[in-house]
């Protein structure tokens, strides 16, 4: 339900971005708010920047879920590939992907950028050196966990109402 890591066409890639910008970026990020600043430019240092041209495939069904986005700029949406249900959109200033202590293993649609995509990607060999910089990190993670099992619960809601509408139609 998240931004994948398969390849997919990335827009084009300026300059690395000062870690000054990225910082000024990070600070619209929700769920990293009250962050210091050594707290942001850690993540600046330690995270790779991305860049996805608007329309690029960003991963499948299925593909292994490795890494943990800070989405700065644009839009990521994701769709199941059975029914083209909406799962997830990703927009600038939240936190997507694999993240500590989630059990997602591979991501559950079909994704793709719908705007230019401007973020920063950690992997997942890195979060206990992140959760030690910035000991916060594992509360600001389980509560946007918490936040994604909130969202799916009334998705799947909304869908069940659908579902009995359409066959209350149908009789």
């Amino acid at each position: 339900m998240d931004v994948a890591t398969s390849p997919a066409p990335a827009a084009v890639a300026p300059a690395p971005t000062p870690v000054a910008e990225i910082v000024e970026a990070l600070r619209r990020v929700t769920a990293l708010h009250g962050l210091s600043d050594a707290e942001l430019e850690w993540l600046a240092a330690h995270c790779e920047e991305v860049w996805y041209a608007a329309g690029g495939h960003r991963g499948r069904e299925g593909d292994p879920a490795t890494k943990m986005y800070f989405l700065l700029r644009g839009e990521v949406h994701f769709r199941r590939q059975q029914g083209g249900a909406g799962l997830f959109i990703g927009r600038a200033g939240q936190i997507t992907g694999l993240l500590p202590f989630s059990r997602m293993k591979t991501f559950g649609g079909f994704g793709f950028a719908a705007s230019d995509v401007w973020g920063l990607q950690i992997d997942r060999a890195m979060f206990p050196e992140m959760r030690q910089a910035i000991p916060s990190m594992g509360q600001r993670c389980v509560s946007v966990l918490l936040d994604r099992v909130r969202e799916m619960t009334r998705l799947e809601q909304q869908t069940e109402k659908l579902n009995a509408l359409g066959k209350l139609a149908g009789n």
